[in-house]
């Protein structure tokens, strides 16, 4: 039995009663599991291999991030933080009704060809809908997947490219933009549909219309895993190209950089307490490097909101890049070391980084064990100098550093 099938014959024996029951999806890919929280024949909730959070949601409907910070420090769940927005006129409650339905389309479409086991049980709190959770008819949804159903065929696990050089037209936030700027990173089709403000049958067709037109191609390896890099870059490689979002706003393109010298760094999380005391050096060394015409790059493990909480605090006057899925690190080859994070050399470096984090520097995004890298990168985008630490602290020297920029 097929998913539209098997949520077709749930609905049909469902009564009318309002207490929440959980429907598991699962199937023989178990990366595919879906649990629908139901309430008779409605649907309260989804979560699933596609499903972003309801904070991602209501962001891509416009919802301020002010908004969104606010009603999370105020509330203690989903309902109640969804139950602030709607007592301040943030969004209606027609708007979280239709946000509910495509969230809940958006997770079915992937699924709708694969042979499901249905499993329903009452749910472990044997809760009523929470008043302000939007609600939305099984039915109704389960008939708009069967006509998307076309949608459904390319696995999760595709990944895919693009070109640098080969750029669609339009305006920077049209969705064949996120989509290219998606597949540059090297998304697969799953994470994508995680973040991008795309319903999945939306995003599927923009995913056709780019590789019709060679903008992106889908790749023949699935994306890799964070835990395993791939070989170290050398110097004479040309340094891959990546597009990032910049702390202050906007995006960073290495290739758009093409024709300067660069210093690039690939850092652990924002509130490191070896990388910041690092980046103390490297800002107070910049007024010797922008008269000689090297611009600074630095990327962090982190989101764009931990950067502003973390390096952002010292003002560096360079672009500081967010990539907290690790994209550019797994391109770059680096590598997670527990005897490189524990060596003893690291510790001066470390003790100052308290000094100047505080208790914020426990804070890992993951990034506890990574090792850092620098790169010198030339006119022509070759890599010329390049230091992959061995532990934490080990970074190319200033000296160094500021040898290379006087080079002609």
């Amino acid at each position: 039995m097929n998913t539209p099938a098997a949520l077709l014959d749930v609905s049909r024996r469902l009564s009318l009663q309002t207490k929440v029951q959980v429907l598991t999806l699962t199937y023989d890919h178990p990366q595919l599991t879906t649990r629908v929280a139901l309430a008779g024949d409605h649907v309260c909730g989804v979560q699933g291999p596609v499903t972003p959070s309801w904070q991602t949601t209501l962001r891509h409907h416009g919802v301020h991030p002010a908004e969104l910070q606010r009603a999370q420090q105020q509330a203690q769940s989903l309902d109640e933080a969804l139950a602030h927005l709607l007592k301040r006129g943030v969004v209606s409650a027609q708007e979280l009704q239709g946000l509910a339905r495509d969230r809940l389309i958006h997770a079915l479409i992937p699924l709708t060809h694969h042979r499901v086991r249905p499993a329903l049980q009452p749910d472990s709190v044997g809760q009523q809908v929470p008043p302000a959770t939007p609600c939305v008819p099984l039915r109704d949804s389960v008939s708009a997947v069967m006509r998307l159903s076309d949608r459904s065929t390319v696995p999760l696990s595709q990944a895919y490219a693009a070109s640098p050089a080969h750029v669609p037209t339009g305006p920077d936030e049209s969705f064949e933009l996120m989509v290219y700027r998606a597949a540059l990173q090297g998304q697969t089709l799953q994470t994508m549909a995680q973040r991008l403000p795309l319903r999945f049958d939306q995003l599927c067709q923009v995913l056709t219309t780019l590789e019709a037109g060679a903008y992106i191609w889908p790749t023949s390896e699935q994306a890799p895993s964070l835990l395993t890099s791939r070989p170290q870059l050398q110097v004479g490689d040309y340094a891959p190209d990546f597009l990032l979002p910049a702390l202050g706003g906007g995006e960073v393109r290495l290739s758009a950089l093409h024709g300067q010298r660069i210093w690039l760094s690939l850092n652990r999380q924002s509130t490191c307490a070896i990388c910041n005391p690092r980046h103390a050096e490297v800002i107070a060394v910049q007024d010797q490097l922008v008269p000689l015409g090297v611009q600074t790059v630095s990327i962090w493990g982190s989101t764009l909101d931990d950067l502003a909480r973390g390096i952002g605090k010292q003002r560096p006057p360079y672009a500081v890049l967010a990539d907290p899925d690790d994209t550019t690190y797994t391109r770059y080859g680096l590598s997670f070391s527990l005897s490189g994070t524990l060596d003893p050399r690291n510790l001066g470096t470390m003790l100052r980084g308290f000094r100047m984090m505080g208790a914020a520097a426990l804070k890992s995004d993951g990034e506890l064990f990574r090792m850092p890298a620098e790169f010198l990168i030339g006119r022509d985008g070759r890599i010329e100098r390049v230091r992959y630490a061995t532990y934490g602290a080990d970074f190319l020297a200033v000296e160094e550093v500021l040898a290379w920029a006087r080079r002609p």
